[in-house]
């Protein structure tokens, strides 16, 4: 699929948060194909780029698409959750501005091969990283109807889960899955009649919750801002656009967290942490526009959160 095909989300706010006009690194955690790249690279003549993606194909795109920029641009593959370790191996002690995007490409979702498509015959994986990792066949071999149940209504918030999780592991288990088509079916059948109301497909919040376990995404993600505020310069920034609301409480909360002005255990019966508050919040759940939405469908569900590292 060609890399036009993907809108990036937001990408006039991500630019206006993130670009500088002077030097210093901008980070990528979840480079994809480029687009928000190419934007910030334009804004930010004298930046350095450091993109990070877990998706080697989208890798291969984006690093086509920013050969332009020469050797302003370094690229690498893993995951958003080792941001640390990649930006220690390029010798980069903090960075000046840093985005992580935490939605999927259009070449993900449509390319039959990947696991990811509801309507297009695939394998059974929807791995991010198909050089590693368990892939939702593996997965489905092992998994508890509990664990399957409690997936599905936590990440898919799906009402049905309980009889979707059993249908898919019986149909699974007695063969009649055998790729992506099934899967949906099983689920779609498990989920009754649809109703004349409903826009999209009655597999499509199942197969959201699958994608997140396979990849682990709320784990990586939890793991990624913990270290986030230290990986910028004191006044860097960082912006995150989340598309599913626990990711965007998770980010919520955390920037909440670092933007108090009190951060003492509640038992302490005075602030011993000098009410000083880490980041100053600059974005607080900021939508798509109108138009935005009407050229890009899928960036309906983006939210946008930023702020920037005071000490």
């Amino acid at each position: 699929m060609e890399d036009a095909v993907h809108i990036p989300a937001m990408a006039d706010e991500v630019s206006q948060l993130l670009a500088f006009a002077g030097s210093g690194w901008i980070v990528d955690a979840t480079v994809g194909l480029g687009g928000h790249a190419v934007s910030l690279l334009e804004a930010s003549p004298r930046a350095k780029f450091l993109g990070i993606d877990r998706d080697a194909q989208s890798l291969d795109q984006a690093r086509r698409r920013l050969e332009r920029f020469g050797d302003r641009v370094v690229l690498e593959h893993a995951n958003f959750s080792g941001t640390p370790a990649v930006m220690e191996k390029y010798g980069i002690p903090a960075a000046k501005s840093i985005l992580l995007d935490l939605g999927m490409s259009s070449r993900q979702l449509f390319d039959p091969a990947r696991g990811f498509s509801l309507k297009l015959p695939g394998p059974l994986d929807m791995r991010m990283d198909t050089s590693t990792g368990k892939t939702l066949g593996e997965i489905l071999s092992v998994i508890s109807e509990y664990e399957l149940t409690r997936a599905i209504r936590l990440y898919g918030q799906e009402r049905a889960a309980r009889r979707i999780a059993r249908r898919i592991l019986k149909s699974f288990k007695s063969g009649r899955i055998q790729d992506t088509v099934d899967l949906a079916r099983e689920i779609s059948a498990a989920c009754g009649p649809r109703r004349k109301s409903e826009i999209t497909h009655p597999a499509t919040r199942t197969f959201q919750a699958l994608r997140i376990v396979v990849n682990r995404e709320l784990e990586a993600l939890e793991e990624f801002i913990e270290s986030a505020r230290e990986l910028l310069e004191v006044g860097g920034r960082i912006a995150v656009i989340t598309f599913h609301s626990i990711e965007d409480r998770l980010v919520k909360r955390w920037l909440a967290e670092q933007a108090a002005s009190c951060r003492c255990p509640p038992e302490l019966p005075v602030c011993r942490c000098g009410g000083l508050p880490l980041m100053r919040l600059l974005a607080r759940g900021k939508k798509p526009t109108t138009a935005e939405v009407e050229a890009n469908p899928r960036s309906r569900s983006a939210k946008l959160r930023a702020a920037q590292r005071l000490r």
